[in-house]
């Protein structure tokens, strides 16, 4: 069980990042509106989202080391397991898991969609996993 929750940290903190970076960037003035108007606005599926970020490297969250980029990736990107505030895993992508020593078994989630309607595989998982900072 230690070894499954030292590899649930080390797994969180390469999600989150290490560095913050504080780039300048020209606030964005808020718009003022009431409660009333936002509640009543009607919700539309689709459009485009306009984020205002200076420049990345990459969207891979683990090789992200931006801390406006990676802001964005943590509303953008689920991962399989999160923490909870006793460093507890929770499951997200993943319903389940088992630990065998130093191999740890995923159950994804049935029913999730990428964005163009595909489904959410373990191949999309080892194709994460091989793009990403090897854990050796």
């Amino acid at each position: 069980m230690k070894r499954f929750l030292a590899f649930v940290f080390i797994f969180a903190f390469l999600l989150t990042g290490c560095k913050i970076n504080s780039p300048d960037i020209t606030a964005i003035p808020e718009k003022k509106e009431s409660k009333k108007e936002a509640s009543q606005e009607e919700i539309q599926e689709g459009g485009t989202l306009r984020v205002n970020i200076t420049s990345f490297d990459t969207l891979n969250p683990f090789l992200n080391d931006n801390e406006m980029v990676r802001q964005l990736l943590n509303l953008t990107l689920e991962p399989l397991v999160t923490l909870d505030k006793s460093l507890k895993p929770i499951p997200l992508l993943a319903y389940k898991w088992e630990v065998n020593g130093l191999n740890i078994k995923f159950y994804l989630r049935k029913n999730i969609k990428w964005q163009d309607g595909e489904s959410f595989t373990a191949r999309d998982v080892k194709f994460t996993m091989d793009h990403s900072v090897k854990l050796s």
